[in-house]
C-alpha cells in the first residue's frame, strides 16, 4: 500500500525540467510539456496495480497530514485544502456525483462488455479506482478521466459509491492523454474510439492539425489520418465493428470506409460485408479480394465517376480558415491544393517542390506573360 501511494504522490510531485527558450516559442512543445504529469500519474497508478490501498472519507476542514506540492494548481490546491484530501488518495465518491467528460477517451461501450465487467464487480467488487477530476463550477461533483466502463456497471448494479482517486488535470487534451494512455496499456483502445474523440478535439480547436494530434499522441500522420477517416461511416456501422474488435482492425476498418465512399454511401451493403467480415472471419486480403470483384478496381472505374482517396490531410491558416488538404489516390497520385498562403510560404513550399521534383522535370517553363 506504501509503495503504491508513494509511486502515486511522486507522480504528482515531480516538476518537469524547464523548457529551453526556443522549446517555449514552440506551440507544440509548450502543448506537449502539459502532458508530463498526466503521463506519470496514469503510469504510476497503471503499474501499482489493482488497489490495496484503504478507502477514505472526504472530511471538509480537516487538516492535512503532509504539506501539498506547490506544483499543484491553484483550483486543485485548494480544493484538497478544504476537502481534506491528500493527492493520490483512494476515496469513496457517491456515484450520482460523477458524470461523463467530454473528452473521456472511451466513445462506445458495447453492451455486451459491459454485461461481462457488470459479472465481474458483482463477484469481485471493484479492485481498481476511477480517476476523476473536480468540476470546479458545480461544486461536489466531478468528471470521469478514466473509469467509464466501471462507472456504467456500478450503476447497472446499483451500487452507491465507486472508489475513485481526484487528479489535477484541466479538462481536455490532459485528462483525454491520460484516459487514452492506460486505456492503450490495458489494450483495450479502439480505433473506433480514436476516430470519434479525434474528430471531436480538432472540431473543438483543442488540436490545431492532425499532425499536431499525432505528434502529442506519438501516433505517425498517417495512421492518424487513416483513423479519423473511420468517423465518416455511420455510428451503427462502426457499433459493429466494435463489438467484434478482433475482426477489425484499423487497416481493414478503413477498407470498409473506402467500400463505403465507393458504393456512394450505401449503408446497407456496408453492413453486409461486416457481417460477412465476422461470418467467415476474413482477412485484410480477404476483404480487399471482395471488394475489389464487388465494385471494381480503379483502373475499371467507368468514365466521370469520382476517384475516390485513400489518404487526405487537411491544412489550416492560423486564423483556423482551411487552406486546403493532401490527397493521395492508389499508390501513385497525390493532389495538393492550398489558396490564402502568404507570398513568403508559397514562394517556399514552390521551392521546396520543384527541388524534389528536380529529376523528373522535362523543359524548362516558361513564365506567363499575360495578366489580368
Amino acid at each position: 500500500m506504501a509503495n503504491k501511494q508513494s509511486k502515486i504522490l511522486a507522480a504528482f510531485d515531480r516538476r518537469p525540467e524547464a523548457p529551453s527558450v526556443s522549446e517555449q516559442n514552440s506551440p507544440l512543445a509548450r502543448a506537449k510539456s502539459k502532458f508530463d504529469v498526466a503521463n506519470e500519474v496514469a503510469q504510476a497508478t497503471e503499474d501499482a496495480g489493482p488497489s490495496s490501498a484503504p478507502v477514505v472519507a472526504l472530511h471538509r476542514g480537516q487538516q492535512l497530514q503532509a504539506p501539498l506540492s506547490e506544483d499543484l494548481s491553484p483550483e486543485y490546491r485548494a480544493w484538497c485544502l478544504s476537502n481534506g484530501y491528500e493527492p493520490g488518495q483512494t476515496i469513496e465518491i457517491a456515484l450520482s456525483a460523477v458524470k461523463d467528460s467530454p473528452y473521456n477517451p472511451r466513445h462506445f461501450y458495447p453492451q455486451k462488455s459491459l454485461e461481462s465487467l457488470t459479472a465481474n464487480l458483482a463477484e469481485q467488487e471493484q479492485q481498481t479506482p476511477i480517476h476523476v477530476i473536480p468540476d470546479y463550477q458545480v461544486p461536489g461533483t466531478f468528471f470521469i478521466s478514466d473509469g467509464g466502463r466501471r462507472t456504467r456497471s456500478l450503476r447497472a448494479l446499483k451500487r452507491a459509491t465507486v472508489k475513485a482517486i481526484v487528479v489535477d488535470l484541466p479538462i481536455g487534451i490532459q485528462s483525454y492523454k491520460m484516459g487514452f494512455d492506460l486505456n492503450t496499456q490495458r489494450e483495450s483502445q479502439t480505433p473506433f474510439d480514436n476516430a470519434m474523440k479525434w474528430r471531436r478535439m480538432l472540431d473543438d480547436g483543442l488540436f490545431a492539425t492532425q499532425r499536431e494530434l499525432g505528434e502529442v499522441l506519438g501516433i505517425d500522420e498517417g495512421t492518424v489520418a487513416q483513423t479519423l477517416s473511420l468517423a465518416k461511416l455511420p455510428e451503427d456501422l462502426l457499433m459493429e465493428m466494435v463489438v467484434t474488435p478482433e475482426c477489425f482492425g484499423r487497416r481493414l476498418a478503413y477498407e470498409l470506409v473506402r467500400y463505403y465512399d465507393k458504393t456512394e454511401q450505401d449503408h446497407d451493403r456496408t453492413l453486409e460485408l461486416i457481417r460477412k467480415i465476422v461470418r467467415e472471419e476474413l482477412s485484410l486480403r480477404d476483404v480487399q479480394r471482395v471488394i475489389a470483384n464487388d465494385v471494381g478496381s480503379p483502373a475499371r472505374r467507368p468514365r466521370g465517376q469520382r476517384a475516390v482517396f485513400n489518404h487526405r490531410i487537411e491544412y489550416k491558416l492560423p486564423t483556423g480558415e482551411v487552406a486546403g488538404e493532401l490527397k493521395t489516390y492508389g499508390v501513385d497520385r497525390l493532389d495538393l491544393q492550398l489558396k490564402g498562403l502568404t507570398p513568403e510560404l508559397r514562394a517556399t513550399l514552390q521551392r521546396k517542390i520543384e527541388e524534389v521534383l528536380q529529376p523528373m522535370r522535362g523543359s524548362q517553363a516558361n513564365a506567363s506573360t499575360t495578366g489580368d
